[in-house]
């Protein structure tokens, strides 16, 4: 079928111009969620998030129910674990901002580190 009008095949061809614009911006979306959502389960699958916030919440309740003079003694290894101002924070990559968590003990707390260990101790 011949078109007659040189204007009705310019509009056609914008018509599927626009039509291949919106399915590339809607492609570039889906790729970017299925992306994140990867990132995510990856995240997920190795269990550090979780990990952290256990760590983080059993440190700070330690810390709650400890009496002046005790010293808890932490393995470090695979976590930075870093108390002050009354929060503890836990990270399993040094690239992650971890999992923080408050504690609402009334005594001092200093800490050290040994190696792969980190003392805290409770102090008056």
């Amino acid at each position: 079928m011949p078109i007659k009008n040189p204007d009705e095949r310019c509009l056609k061809t914008k018509k599927a111009s626009d039509e291949l614009m919106a399915f590339i911006q809607y492609l570039i979306f889906v790729i970017i969620i299925f992306v994140v959502l990867i990132l995510f389960i990856r995240e997920s699958a190795t269990g550090n998030l979780l990990k952290e916030q256990i760590l983080a919440k059993q440190v700070a309740l330690l810390i709650d129910i400890a009496k002046p003079g005790t010293e808890i003694m932490l393995d470090t290894s695979n976590f930075a674990v870093n108390v002050e101002n009354g929060v503890v924070n836990v990270k399993a990559k040094p690239e992650n901002p971890g999992y923080s968590y408050s504690f609402f003990s009334k005594h001092k707390i200093e800490t050290s580190s040994q190696g792969d260990k980190i003392k805290i101790r409770i102090l008056e």
